[in-house]
């Protein structure tokens, strides 16, 4: 077990029931922002169809799924995380 991470059981208790008990669906429709939603194909943390909610429930939103990849696509691959990222074209400024 040496280098692992080890969580308090307490602590890791009190993270579950904050995930169990929260929600921000009811006020995700006021961002008006552009928003990005990267999720990884492979996700078994975060389910697709959870992604897919939040596309319908955010006005400007773009769903982009990132074939092969996990839940720890930012760490694990950070060239496909950059291209994605930086291939989204951002809206004309406001005058």
């Amino acid at each position: 077990m040496n280098g692992l991470l080890t969580v308090n059981p307490r602590t890791y208790y009190h993270q579950l029931s904050a995930l169990i008990g929260w929600t921000s669906l009811l006020r995700l429709f006021r961002l008006r922002q552009c928003t990005l939603i990267l999720t990884g194909e492979r996700d078994t943390l975060v389910r697709m169809y959870n992604t897919h909610i939040l596309k319908r429930t955010i006005r400007r939103a773009e769903l982009q799924i990132l074939l092969g990849e996990g839940h720890f696509f930012v760490s694990d691959q950070r060239q496909a995380y950059r291209r994605s990222h930086t291939q989204i074209p951002l809206p004309a400024a406001r005058r």
